[in-house]
């Protein structure tokens, strides 16, 4: 099998409009660790790559199969801030 290598430049423009499309303003007293505009990006790698679970997504990651530049957050952490995504706006927009 022959490995194909591709190098995806997403605009930050881009990013923070899906972040703000995608996920809900909570009112919460502190700071996250890792902000939203980190899970925008496993969204947009998912969906580019065809990718349909977390786990395989992060497998990937740390195989180093796809480069993800920062600090990983963990893949539990990943798969509980995906859950609270707003899944209303998201299946509204790609419907237009």
């Amino acid at each position: 099998m022959k490995n194909i290598h591709l190098k995806i430049i997403v605009p930050q423009k881009l990013v923070s409009k899906i972040t703000k499309l995608v996920f809900e303003n909570t009112k919460r007293m502190y700071l996250r660790k890792y902000p939203d505009h980190i899970f925008s990006i496993f969204l947009i790698l998912m969906y580019l790559l065809n990718i349909q679970s977390v786990r395989r997504l992060y497998q990937y990651i740390l195989e180093g199969k796809i480069a993800f530049k920062g600090k990983l957050p963990s893949r539990q952490t990943v798969y509980y801030r995906l859950k609270f995504i707003s899944k209303k706006k998201l299946s509204k927009k790609l419907k237009k």
